[in-house]
């Protein structure tokens, strides 16, 4: 199971509709299960009638307090809630991504596997992974590191922390999980101020709100967008 979630503001809702159309053009045979947080009734339908091989569910959430249920800490519950669910590998992609090929190679999976980009031990722990697309096969020890994962950043629920109660709940267990080194390809980061970002072999190109505008990026970002709201016409 592949999942997401997305806020219903404009800018969250137009990266949500070039993500999915992205996804459908590339690699139309996965399933996508979309929790989409606090949205109007009229958006939902929206989605559900153009994308009718996903899953969408609506969550009511409290975001107002800080202490409350945060975008990430929900992240986090989903990923146990689709453990549980499903009892079957879960991959978690951001809504700020392009898929630009067939996720067979990303999706590919053991179960005691922990698929990410791991940027070396010789950064901070708290960016030595990026959680904004990763795989997780199912098994004892992942289901404890995401159970863990959950605990530590309720424990710790500051802005920025989920990367590094990650890190920190894979390194309570990783006698239990295999690290799977995920190649930058599947995880292109891109930056705004290098020519070389988004390379055009990369399957997912992931793109933070301080590199959005990268030309390279806009233009496919453009092009899925403008399929996606023709399709709302259709």
């Amino acid at each position: 199971m592949i999942i997401t979630n997305a806020t219903a503001d404009e800018f969250y809702f137009n990266q949500l509709l070039a993500f999915l159309t992205s996804m459908k053009v590339n690699s139309p045979n996965h399933i996508m299960n979309v929790f989409l947080a606090n949205y109007p009734k009229d958006k939902e339908e929206q989605l559900k009638g153009m994308f009718p091989n996903y899953v969408f569910e609506n969550r009511k959430l409290d975001m107002v307090d800080e202490r409350g249920i945060s975008l990430i800490l929900f992240r986090i519950m989903l990923i146990r809630e689709c453990f549980e669910r499903y009892e079957g590998p879960v991959a978690w992609i951001d809504t700020d991504v392009i898929v630009r090929g067939n996720l067979d190679p990303f999706l590919s999976v053991e179960p005691v596997q922990l698929k990410i980009l791991f940027r070396g031990d010789d950064v901070p722990e708290k960016v030595r992974f990026n959680a904004g697309i990763f795989r997780i096969g199912y098994s004892y020890g992942t289901y404890k590191m995401v159970c863990d994962w959950e605990e530590g950043l309720r424990n710790n629920m500051v802005w920025g922390m989920g990367q590094l109660e990650l890190y920190k709940a894979f390194k309570k267990n990783e006698d239990l999980i295999d690290l799977v080194m995920m190649p930058e390809a599947f995880n292109d980061l891109g930056d705004s101020t290098n020519d070389d970002s988004f390379a055009p072999d990369s399957l997912m190109w992931h793109s933070k709100k301080y590199h959005f505008n990268n030309p390279k990026f806009q233009k496919e970002f453009q092009m899925y967008l403008k399929m996606a709201k023709e399709a709302q016409h259709d």
